[in-house]
């Protein structure tokens, strides 16, 4: 078994080669490294921007995450049950990241705080609202960071709403 260790959540998963993607945030496998090779990455301090562009960030993403776990629990179809719990888990997986960053808890993630819609449908319409509106935040506070490590973060994060780490 291989271990990599993810540049973008720090966490270590082990396969029988190198994933696709880090399996608990998403990030592609160019962040995957070897774990001789991995440096905890620091920031030191952030700009006030950054900061306040990384709080409006947990805000929206802990309700993202509220509505996909609230989805699936709600969710009839075991395809989609599955795949809206593992979203679920992503955003929640961003949250800890981006509070890891300002050196922040992060905050609870209850599940039954988020109203579905009735129907699967109508939800994945909103999940595809819900992804566009991510990338904004994550664009703006790529624009406007200076941090080395918090531009790889939010750059990460939009590959991951775009889908260009899904093949």
């Amino acid at each position: 078994m291989d271990t990599y260790i993810c540049k973008i959540c720090g966490n270590a998963c082990m396969f029988g080669g190198k994933p696709t993607n880090c399996p608990l945030c998403g990030a592609l496998s160019k962040y995957l490294l070897d774990p001789k090779t991995y440096k905890v990455p620091v920031i030191k301090s952030l700009t006030q921007k950054t900061g306040d562009n990384i709080i409006d960030c947990i805000k929206f993403l802990v309700s993202l995450s509220q509505f996909y776990l609230a989805s699936a629990k709600a969710s009839k179809d075991a395809s989609f049950k599955a795949r809206y719990r593992m979203l679920g888990k992503m955003e929640a997986e961003h949250v800890r990241v981006l509070s890891d960053l300002i050196g922040a808890q992060p905050p609870t993630i209850e599940e039954d705080y988020a109203v579905p819609k009735k129907h699967d449908s109508d939800n994945q319409t909103l999940a595809a609202d819900f992804r566009k509106k991510a990338e904004q935040l994550y664009r703006k506070a790529l624009s406007e960071a200076t941090e080395l490590r918090a531009k790889d973060v939010f750059y990460a994060f939009i590959e991951f709403e775009t889908g260009n780490n899904r093949k």
